[in-house]
């Protein structure tokens, strides 16, 4: 084996004083060049690119969102004011739609604007800008509904007003958000599901408050509960009928286990039948309290005063 060794070796040797200097150089460059190249290319390969998911952030939603990429071993870039959290682009996806989901964001948004990084606006008005941007947001908003438990389908409408540096942040026209989505036959979301596409939509659209979100599907109207849910789907006829089978139950129970001090055990069985009273009321009352409530004294509206005064002769 080192006699094999060693004849190749020659050979190589022989080969190499065979060649003149000038094919030395550009053979020694040659074998450079492509060695460069190759780790150039396994670093660029093996460089985690990161992308901004999450952007217009106060302290307490850019700490909150820390805490969940830091508890799902999630790495992140915090920008240098604290206003903006990247993500690598192969987990930007599930972090948005997690963190969406579940309303740790009010105040700042997803930044969904990353999509529109590789079109280019050259040439194009600033309509045809608008227009393509509301589409593509459409369309991103759609997906990340579509990734959520139990969406089978999700059209999205928004209704973005335009931007007035005249204006305050008070004074300022609000988004509109309206969606329809298909749910996967069988299923039937609770009401921590449906707040959670609220979230979503809300944290993926600047500027847009929940009161301004319609969401329905081909039946009811799914309302959140900021906007008076009380179960979505589940109906209040179900949630009722399970409250009052379980007011049922213990009445049973109890009656069950008093009588078996008297008449022995698994001698008595008890049926109970009930019918609860639901019925909602809205009642809207006018308070008035005193001004000073020390004294019991409301506003005066009318005073007069008379004042007498009675000289005697002296």
């Amino acid at each position: 084996m080192n006699e094999r060794i060693a004849q190749y070796r020659e050979k190589v040797t022989g080969y190499w004083n065979q060649l003149g200097k000038k094919t030395k150089i550009m053979l020694i460059s040659t074998i450079s060049f492509i060695l460069i190249a190759i780790v150039v290319m396994t670093m660029q390969l093996s460089k985690t690119e990161y992308q901004v998911a999450f952007r217009d952030l106060d302290s307490t939603d850019a700490a909150g969102i820390i805490n969940y990429l830091e508890s799902q071993n999630i790495p992140y870039k915090l920008s240098p004011d604290g206003r903006s959290i990247s993500v690598p682009s192969t987990d930007a996806t599930k972090a948005q739609i997690d963190v969406g989901s579940q309303g740790l964001i009010q105040n700042g948004t997803i930044g969904l604007e990353t999509f529109e990084q590789n079109s280019s606006a050259i040439g194009m008005t600033e309509n045809e800008f608008e227009v393509k941007y509301v589409n593509a947001l459409n369309g991103e908003v759609e997906r990340m509904l579509e990734k959520m438990s139990g969406v089978k389908d999700a059209t999205v409408l928004l209704n973005l007003p335009k931007e007035s540096v005249f204006a305050s942040t008070a004074d300022r026209e609000k988004a509109t958000a309206s969606v329809v989505v298909e749910f996967k036959p069988g299923y039937r979301p609770n009401q921590e599901v449906i707040d959670s596409y609220y979230n979503l939509v809300k944290t993926s659209v600047p500027n847009l408050p929940i009161e301004n979100i319609t969401i329905t599907n081909d039946e009811v109207e799914l309302l959140a509960t900021a906007k008076g849910g009380q179960g979505g789907l589940i109906g209040k006829v179900e949630e009722n009928f399970a409250l009052q089978k379980k007011y049922e139950s213990e009445v049973r129970q109890n009656v069950q286990q008093f009588l078996s001090q008297y008449m022995g055990p698994n001698k008595v069985n008890v049926l109970v039948a009930s019918k609860l009273n639901f019925d909602q009321v809205q009642s809207k009352e006018n308070l008035v309290t005193p001004v000073d409530e020390e004294e019991m004294k409301g506003i005066e509206i009318s005073i007069q005063e008379i004042q007498k005064k009675l000289f005697g002769n002296k």
